[in-house]
């Protein structure tokens, strides 16, 4: 049997396909903003106003970088457009959602605060009668919702109502009345001050070293008393194990001394 070779030239035989040459058009991609953030940079605290979407600037937590974030479509709320003016005591420009309503000054209208924009138009209305017990108040060139009960300081950080049943708080708005109230009676314990800190202790008002002592003994070891920052006990822990009462351990290691107290077996 004769082979036969084939010649790769004549038509009908198979030949090698030339290379097929795949041109690829390379994008260059970019990373496009999360939602409603922009790229402008700006300064904490700044607001602007981008036709009706009030703006406000905020730190992105990844980058540390700060920028205009959508806030609010201000026409989402009924009669209310977007409004930028100048703070008298910042200097600095605001933007606000606000009616179309003009005021000159934050007032109360009976128990209704009324916020006044810098722009001139009102900027919300709280009914403070639907807060329990709070009334309206004007002070630092605002109105807000308050206690009726009047603050001893302007500066006071906290302080006890005569009878000691409650701890007040939120004296340095202006108001002169605080903005915050806690019913220490309620959760069996009584207003003290003390260390420049107001807080609710247990009603017996126990003293202690609020440097040196956090939790220590009863005196009868069948609880263990937590020292506030106000020098008075704010807290205890009854021991209700049978057998156990509250002892202090210490530990002497060759990186020193350490203490603790707890309810434990003797």
């Amino acid at each position: 049997m004769t082979s036969r070779r084939i010649d790769p030239t004549r038509r009908g035989s198979p030949r090698r396909l030339p290379s097929l040459l795949v041109v690829a058009t390379v994008a260059t991609l970019t990373t496009a903003p999360a939602c409603n953030v922009f790229e402008d940079t700006c300064s904490e605290g700044a607001s602007r106003c981008q036709g009706n979407r009030l703006e406000v600037c905020r730190q992105n937590d990844e980058t540390g970088t700060k920028h205009f974030q959508l806030s609010e479509t201000c026409d989402q709320i009924a009669g209310h457009t977007c409004r930028t003016s100048t703070n008298s005591l910042t200097t600095r420009e605001t933007a606000a959602c606000v009616s179309d309503e003009p005021c000159a000054a934050s007032t109360c209208e009976g128990e209704v605060a009324v916020l006044c924009h810098p722009s001139g138009f009102v900027q919300s209305r709280t009914d403070c009668a639907a807060q329990s017990a709070k009334i309206c108040a004007v002070g630092g060139g605002q109105a807000g919702c308050t206690y009726a009960i009047a603050c001893p300081t302007t500066d006071a950080d906290g302080f006890c109502d005569p009878d000691g049943h409650r701890l007040w708080s939120g004296c340095r708005g202006g108001y002169g009345h605080p903005t915050v109230g806690s019913d220490c009676a309620a959760k069996d314990l009584a207003c003290a001050a003390g260390n420049g800190a107001t807080e609710c202790v247990l009603p017996a008002r126990i003293a202690c070293d609020a440097k040196s002592q956090y939790a220590f003994c009863s005196p009868d070891a069948s609880a263990v008393y937590f020292c506030g920052p106000s020098g008075f006990v704010n807290q205890s822990s009854a021991c209700r194990t049978a057998g156990t009462s509250c002892m202090m351990t210490v530990n002497v290691t060759s990186d020193g001394t350490s203490s603790a107290t707890g309810c434990r077996k003797p």
